[in-house]
């Protein structure tokens, strides 16, 4: 999946959240939002297809559990800004888990991945 694609499938998830959440209206000043656009779009970038798509689907689903969380109250984002670096850094999280899982040494042999492990922005 290009970037272009992914974030076609996640900026309207995330419009819709912070929308519902924030209070954002649709067509208000992109200054509000763009920048958490960017985020994202500069953390599914990736060299490799799949794991654009992959990033991706774990930024939505993690979209749509923060949304679930809020409404059973286990969940309440202080900002905008800090609810878009909480979502990052639980897709990095599950990311760096499936990583690391294909470098250990137990798994050396049992499987090939065909592909190149998932690239990730540096940590600030």
């Amino acid at each position: 999946m290009h970037e272009t694609d992914a974030m076609n499938f996640i900026e309207p998830v995330l419009l819709g959240f912070l929308g519902r959440q924030f209070n954002y209206l649709e067509g208000e000043d992109p200054k509000l939002y763009e920048p958490h656009l960017k985020k994202i779009r500069e953390f599914i970038r990736d060299n490799e297809p799949h794991w654009v798509k992959e990033k991706a689907l774990y930024i939505i689903a993690k979209i749509e559990q923060a949304e679930n969380d809020i409404q059973t109250g286990r969940y309440t984002p202080s900002s905008t800004e800090a609810f878009v670096n909480a979502l990052i850094k639980a897709a990095r999280e599950m990311l760096d888990n499936i990583a690391n899982y294909y470098r250990i040494e137990q798994v050396a042999g049992k499987m090939n991945v065909p592909m190149n492990m998932p690239s990730l922005p540096k940590k600030k």
